[in-house]
């Protein structure tokens, strides 16, 4: 092989190793954005989150109570999943990761509901395969408030 044979491949093969360690740190961490919801006894409103750089969400938890209800069957994704788990907490998967997706949840609390605080939590992860080393974990605050101090 001459030289510049020689030294063609090996700035080739740079490029392609330079091209491939630029692509990795190029990937972004997923991250789930929303905040505290506050509603009253009788109340309905819709917890609304963002995620960036996210191939599946799933509700880790939701309050397991009559008072304040997650309406999860209603909830409605832009852009929308390829697919959905249905299970008691539901999950969305994307084909492709997606820089950033929306998701709101319908929720109400009941006519007695007493007023305090209950936490959800819902988790994103940035790869197809859900692998928790490349996931988030976000709890969020619904607050039900006494509807007599409006």
């Amino acid at each position: 092989m001459n030289r510049r044979a020689l030294l063609s491949s090996v700035a080739v093969a740079s490029i392609g190793v330079s091209a491939g360690c630029l692509g990795a740190r190029a990937q972004r961490s997923p991250s789930i954005g929303g905040g505290t919801v506050w509603l009253g006894p009788g109340d309905e409103t819709t917890l609304s989150l963002s995620a960036a750089a996210v191939s599946a969400i799933e509700f880790e938890r939701v309050p397991v109570t009559e008072t304040v209800v997650f309406e999860t069957d209603a909830a409605t994704l832009s852009p929308s999943p390829s697919d959905r788990t249905d299970s008691s907490l539901p999950c969305w998967h994307w084909a492709e990761t997606r820089s950033n997706a929306d998701l709101e949840v319908p929720i109400r609390a009941a006519e007695d509901a007493e007023p305090g605080e209950y936490a959800d939590a819902v988790t994103a992860w940035a790869n197809g395969d859900r692998d928790d080393t490349d996931s988030v974990t976000k709890e969020h605050t619904i607050a039900v408030t006494d509807s007599s101090s409006d």
